[in-house]
């Protein structure tokens, strides 16, 4: 019995032994089909991939763009924008830079001529991110001014629960960039590759799968272009209260929570020596309408006229930073001025900078020695 159950055992183990030899001879064939069939695959993407820069870091982007100014960037997700502007401003090291959400997009460095300038703005839509990219800017970057966008929906608690995670930065990660820039690019040509198809015949000023897509992104000074069709649909579409009051959150009050990263901003620019300004840019006049006028809505302002306040400004002139309201602009009044209700047009930003140029506190406030700007008509 003992002989039996000794070749038992040995006769198990034999097969243990034979079994785990054969599972690990099907892993190895198995690995070295996927290497055999992949690679070669894996090289026809990256070959198929590369004339549109699709495994471009930010990094990498940003270093097109020193190299040929004339192009446009837009980054695979609104996320990265910070990982490129950042290397972007580092690079060109401005004088004067800005702060804000896309509605500061429009600030050009043409109109802060002769001096040195970079928009910084798609890359903070809340008070804390603000302070978060204001803080990472001015460790790679010196500037001697910086304008801070600042709306009053900025400081309404439901801006910042829309926001917070949305519109959270990526840093420092540029493998899972490339992955996701790759993976937008094969999920574009599929849908539709007759725009990689043109580009590759001509390629054009738009670099980056998404810029070459959209036909619209961030040029040489961080300003903002916006594409024709984006343009004609938007104004087709969104210059009404309607579009406003869904895109702005109502809210009662301004919170202090919301304050406090303006507050730190400002003790980090006194640190720095940076001279601070704040700036709110036009809102389309059906728009104010609404928060100034419609009863209905008015309890929801409450945000909206604490901003407005004396209060608001005597505190933020406490900061050391004047505030320039451009809310109650003639600029409002010509809906040629904006994209949709939130967003002024080239046009639109063209006039709003006039005004601010013709106010001898802005001049002096971004420098005494800035030329007046282009007169710009307004509308009544």
């Amino acid at each position: 019995m003992a002989i039996e159950t000794a070749a038992a055992d040995e006769l198990r183990d034999w097969t243990d032994r034979h079994s785990a030899g054969a599972l690990r001879r099907y892993i190895i064939i198995v690995a070295l089909i996927f290497v055999v069939v992949g690679t070669p695959l894996a090289v026809l993407i990256v070959s198929l991939a590369h004339p549109f820069d699709a495994l471009a870091t930010p990094a990498q982007l940003a270093a097109i763009q020193v190299q040929r100014p004339e192009t446009v960037i837009l980054p695979v997700d609104l996320r990265f924008n910070a990982a490129f502007k950042l290397a972007r401003v580092a690079e060109v090291q401005p004088e004067i830079v800005c702060f804000g959400s896309s509605r500061a997009g429009g600030f050009r460095a043409d109109m802060f001529a002769p001096h040195h300038f970079y928009n910084m703005s798609y890359t903070g839509w809340t008070t804390d991110q603000v302070l978060d990219i204001f803080e990472r800017t001015t460790r790679v970057a010196h500037p001697r001014v910086v304008i801070l966008e600042l709306d009053y929906f900025l400081f309404a608690n439901h801006w910042q629960q829309w926001f917070t995670i949305p519109r959270m930065m990526i840093h420092d990660q540029p493998f899972r960039y490339a992955m996701e820039s790759l993976g937008s690019y094969l999920r574009a040509v599929i849908k539709n590759r007759a725009p990689f198809d043109a580009y590759r015949a001509a390629p054009s000023r738009f670099v980056g799968p998404e810029s070459i897509r959209n036909e619209e992104g961030f040029r040489s000074d961080g300003s903002y272009e916006n594409s024709k069709a984006h343009v004609a649909y938007a104004q087709g579409h969104f210059l009404t209260a309607d579009h406003f009051v869904s895109t702005v959150p109502p809210d009662y009050a301004m919170s202090p929570g919301l304050q406090a990263p303006i507050e730190e901003l400002a003790a980090l620019a006194r640190q720095r020596g940076i001279k601070l300004v704040a700036v709110q840019l036009p809102l389309l006049r059906s728009g104010v309408d609404v928060l100034d006028h419609d009863q209905s809505y008015g309890p929801r302002a409450g945000a909206w006229r604490d901003f407005e306040s004396t209060q608001t400004r005597s505190w933020l002139a406490g900061l050391g930073i004047p505030l320039f309201d451009l809310a109650h602009s003639p600029v409002n009044n010509d809906p040629d001025n904006f994209i949709d209700s939130v967003h002024l047009s080239d046009q639109g930003m063209e006039k709003a900078m006039a005004e601010l140029q013709a106010d001898p506190a802005f001049r002096a406030a971004v420098d005494p020695d800035m030329p007046r700007a282009r007169t710009a008509p307004m509308s009544p």
